[in-house]
């Protein structure tokens, strides 16, 4: 028997397990989504300005990538 036929017909808690994984898998997604998208702001942000802007608020261009990452883990 197949994994299709088992969801289909209901047996135990297939539909009920595989629901759980299915919203276990959205909100893994929409997490990374989240950090995804605070990562490429920062990064869009910081690369925007000049070296001498970066310098004035203590990072060079080098920190940039690890500066995204800190503000994408912070979300």
């Amino acid at each position: 028997m197949s994994a299709t036929s088992i969801i289909r017909q209901g047996r135990g808690g297939a539909t009920a397990s595989l629901s759980g994984a299915l919203d276990n898998l959205r909100a893994r997604y929409a997490a990374w989504a989240r950090r995804r998208a605070a990562y490429l702001q920062t990064w869009r942000e910081l690369d925007g300005l000049s070296d001498r802007e970066l310098s004035d608020i203590g990072f060079s261009r080098c920190d940039i990538a690890q500066i995204a990452r800190d503000a994408a883990a912070r979300v």
